[in-house]
């Protein structure tokens, strides 16, 4: 669900430390800190206000791609020798990250990409102690072919994980 900026009312607070399995916590090195936007009778949506920070992925192809968390924009961003080459928005609901979709660059699809970003996006949300909710249906066919990341979505969320036709 997408809510009109008139809708949304923002205050900042800090969350606790995100909660793991059962009732363990996560100890990263710092607090997430967000924007908690509260919506009139349709729940919360928080926007981190500070970085996952960034990791490094490399394509299958030898592409060295830089996955970074804007929190600016909302977005996950890969680049390339410093050049934006992809995204993928995100909103976040309580300790949730909803991946809304994959976009590539048209030259620099059919590269690996995508898988590469999607990849060091997971691995930076396992880091946060955070679940997936893929609505992106690439997000999703990543999942349901990498099930080493099948843990990050939660089972009311598991059926969004399907295959999808590629490209010849």
């Amino acid at each position: 669900t997408t809510y009109a900026s008139s809708q949304l009312t923002p205050r900042t607070n800090s969350q606790e430390w995100p909660r793991a399995r059962g009732d363990q916590q996560c100890e990263p090195s710092r607090p997430i800190h967000t924007r908690i936007f509260a919506t009139k009778g349709k729940g919360t949506v928080t926007q981190p206000t500070e970085s996952m920070e960034s990791t490094e992925r490399t394509t299958p192809n030898g592409l060295r791609t830089e996955i970074t968390d804007n929190t600016q924009t909302g977005r996950f961003e890969a680049s390339i020798d410093g050049h934006l080459v992809g995204w993928q928005p995100y909103r976040r609901y309580g300790n949730h990250i909803v991946l809304m979709r994959t976009e590539v660059d048209e030259q620099w699809r059919t590269q690996g990409i995508s898988s590469a970003m999607i990849d060091g996006i997971l691995g930076m949300i396992r880091i946060t102690g955070a679940t997936v909710i893929p609505r992106c249906k690439v997000a999703g066919d990543y999942i349901y072919r990498h099930p080493e990341y099948l843990d990050l979505v939660t089972e009311q969320y598991r059926a969004l994980l399907q295959p999808i036709s590629r490209p010849a």
